[in-house]
């Protein structure tokens, strides 16, 4: 009995020696809950000086005077059935009434019969802990108040991605449950482009600031892209691990205002530019994919020819690639016919043309579209076709601002549409008056108001190389080369162009000299004006008249030796048509019968001949 005494004072002693100094609360008790020993720390906090402590009931100094019997009821049971649990959280009370929260790990010590002999409580004051536990709670539950009113978008999130705490505007704007809200994590919901630069600036961050401006874009539960703009700040939650929040503006409509804007400046600018329809289709896809998702995207064109719908652009999930450039298909109930029947944009959800289908106004030849947009292709108040985009998945795909922009797009197709059939029109007139103007037997030219040849043909440049030796050119200035002509044939032309630039027609006929024989030429000088209604050039044709002017100058010279002939003859000579008319008659007829030509032409010779004393004409020719 003595030696396990010896024992028990040795540990007391070792037990003081090793709390004396402690910043701890200790208490050794025995069985029964007399107070063995106390240390300065847990006395200084107690107001106790240590003879009123030590053989005291430890539940009469440090439990409130209203819990005094309950508790010693409650430690003798404990005792009785094996000692208290290994941790305790419970108020304890100062000489002076004063309350304090304290949290104590209990230590139980048993004797050889395995009875218990004492136990020892060692712990500390958690007053200000909890205070600050409780005071970091209300702020947490009064931040949360404000996070959830706010329409800003707040959302804490662990370094793993895990989202810990989502507001009621994210939740509402991205369209997640609280369900699925807890098995997301932010690499779900970063859209595609955006989620490798937003992870490195998130990992730049955990390593060098606390804080940041930032951009990135989520997606919607519906795949939607919000555009989020905001400040994201690195911190320590209570546990002391460390978490990410943001809290964010959504600038979705501000970024698709400013990319519409971009948008309708690009296509308007392929429209203008594009040479090829089928090419601009395709820019003005890639172009509206940069804003809104567009799987489904096509332009149908009315063939009245074939009473049919070609499609000169398809991109249609259903279809290959190699059907798309083929498809086409006879004018039916289809949603196109439909909707350039309406003559206006439309948008038609499922439901709308399910309606349409059953009162058999329209008829579907694939899969129906969750949602449907089309604008007409309008050229002179006429539609000849549409443009149209369609979800085979998703009814919330698209808004009226979708539809606002499809037409915008159909406006600038269709002006590209009328700028390419204007320019096939006229390319062809252009050929075929080249094919005139290079057939005709003339020389054909025009001439700019500082003398440099705009234009000409073929015959104009192998008349000018045979005269001058070399080949004519744009822009060349022809009065260089007139220096072989005379200066009375500079003049006459000088004065010819004058005219011509003075605004007359000008026509001549002219005798030259080349190559030792004479020439006539047949010249027109027709002026052009500009818009304003100015003079600016002058277009010349020439035909080469010289056999033509010698068959007259011979036909002349021919009928006057037949008159000399003529009226060298006595009798009378006369022609007449077949009707007796008398067309022609020789100048005898006067001498011998007293007429005067002028008196018997266009007479019938009864006539003529049948007036006394004249006698009679004597023969006939």
């Amino acid at each position: 009995m003595a030696k396990n005494n010896g024992k028990a004072a040795d540990k007391q002693q070792s037990l003081q020696k090793l709390f004396e100094h402690s910043k701890l609360l200790v208490l050794d008790l025995d069985a029964s809950g007399l107070v063995r020993y106390v240390n300065p720390y847990t006395l200084q906090l107690i107001g106790y000086e240590l003879d009123e402590v030590l053989g005291n009931n430890f539940v009469d100094l440090i439990f409130p005077d209203e819990d005094v019997d309950l508790r010693k009821e409650r430690f003798r049971q404990r005792m009785e059935h094996g000692g208290l649990s290994d941790t305790l959280h419970v108020r304890v009370k100062d000489k002076r009434g004063q309350e304090y929260e304290c949290g104590f790990s209990t230590i139980v010590r048993h004797g050889p019969q395995g009875q218990i002999e004492s136990l020892t409580f060692v712990g500390e004051n958690i007053t200000e802990k909890k205070e600050l536990e409780n005071s970091l709670k209300e702020r947490n539950e009064q931040l949360r108040s404000l996070f959830e009113q706010t329409n800003d978008l707040i959302q804490i999130f662990g370094e793993d991605g895990r989202l810990i705490f989502v507001n009621r505007s994210w939740r509402e704007k991205l369209g997640y449950s609280q369900d699925e809200i807890a098995q997301l994590n932010l690499r779900d919901i970063i859209y595609t482009p955006y989620l490798e630069p937003t992870l490195a600036a998130l990992s730049d961050m955990s390593a060098r600031t606390t804080q940041a401006n930032f951009e990135t874009v989520l997606l919607s539960k519906d795949r939607r892209r919000i555009h989020l703009l905001g400040h994201l700040s690195r911190e320590q939650d209570n546990t002391g691990r460390q978490v990410f929040k943001g809290i964010w503006h959504d600038i979705t409509d501000r970024v698709r205002a400013e990319n519409s804007q971009k948008l309708f400046y690009h296509i308007a600018n392929l429209a203008m530019h594009s040479t090829d329809l089928a090419t601009l289709f395709a820019r003005i896809h890639q172009e509206m994919l940069k804003i809104i998702e567009v799987k489904n995207f096509y332009v149908a064109l009315l063939d009245e020819e074939k009473s049919a719908l070609v499609f000169p652009y398809l991109q249609d999930e259903l279809i290959t690639k190699e059907q798309s450039p083929l498809y086409e298909r006879k004018i039916a109930k289809g949603l196109v016919e439909y909707a350039m029947g309406r003559e206006q944009p439309l948008m038609l959800h499922e439901h709308e043309i399910a309606q349409l289908v059953s009162q058999h106004l329209v008829q579907i030849f694939r899969r129906m579209p969750k949602v449907w947009l089309a604008a007409p292709l309008k050229l002179e108040e006429r539609t000849i076709g549409i443009i149209a985009i369609q979800s085979y998945d998703d009814t919330t795909a698209y808004s009226i601002k979708d539809l606002e922009l499809l037409d915008f797009i159909s406006g600038q197709i269709a002006l590209a549409i009328q700028r390419q059939r204007h320019e096939e029109k006229i390319s062809s007139q252009a050929a075929r008056i080249k094919a005139i103007f290079e057939s005709s037997t003339h020389l054909l030219w025009s001439v700019s108001q500082d003398g440099t040849l705009t234009t000409f043909n073929q015959n104009y440049a192998r008349a000018f190389r045979q005269i001058y030796g070399i080949d004519p050119w744009l822009k060349m200035n022809v009065a260089a080369y007139s220096a072989r002509l005379t200066s009375e044939e500079m003049d006459f032309w000088n004065s010819q162009y004058a005219e011509a630039y003075g605004g007359k027609q000008v026509h001549f006929e002219r005798a030259f000299y080349f190559q030792g024989r004479e020439a006539w030429i047949d010249v027109y000088l027709n002026p052009i004006y500009d818009n304003k209604g100015k003079v600016e050039e002058v277009s010349a044709l020439l035909q080469d008249i010289s056999s033509k002017k010698k068959s007259e100058i011979a036909l002349g010279e021919n009928a006057q030796r037949f008159k000399e002939i003529f009226e060298s003859f006595q009798d009378i000579y006369f022609r007449c048509d077949t009707q007796g008319r008398i067309t022609m008659i020789s100048p005898s007829v006067k001498e011998l019968i007293g007429y005067d030509e002028e008196d018997v032409l266009g007479k019938t010779s009864p006539t003529t001949t049948s007036t006394p004393p004249k006698p009679k004409i004597c023969s006939a020719n």
